[in-house]
C-alpha cells in the first residue's frame, strides 16, 4: 500500500471516529482490528442489499402542511396589550 493511501485510510477512519464517536476498523464485539474490503457506491446495489436483509426503509410519505400555531389559529385567550406609556422629563 503506497504513502498516500495509508494516510487517506488514516484520515478516512479518524473522520468516521470522530463523527460517529466509534472506531470504523475495530469490531464492535470482539476489539479486534477490521479492514475494509469493499466499497459499494452504486445506489441500485446498495438498496438490493438492505432490501435482502430487511433493511430497506421506503421513503417517507408526503405530509400535508404545518399547523397554524395556536395563536395564529386564534384558539387561545388573548392577552391583554401592554399600554404604552410615554415618559416626559420635567
Amino acid at each position: 500500500m503506497s504513502e498516500f493511501a495509508q494516510r487517506a485510510r488514516a484520515a478516512w477512519a479518524r473522520l468516521i471516529r470522530k463523527v460517529y464517536e466509534a472506531d470504523p476498523l475495530q469490531c464492535p464485539k470482539c476489539k479486534g482490528p477490521m479492514r475494509v474490503i469493499a466499497l459499494i457506491d452504486d445506489p441500485g446495489v446498495i438498496r438490493h442489499i438492505l432490501e435482502h436483509l430487511g433493511l430497506w426503509a421506503a421513503e417517507a410519505p408526503e405530509r400535508g402542511p404545518p399547523v397554524a400555531p395556536r395563536e395564529a389559529r386564534g384558539s387561545h385567550r388573548r392577552r391583554p396589550r401592554a399600554q404604552r406609556v410615554s415618559l416626559r422629563w420635567a
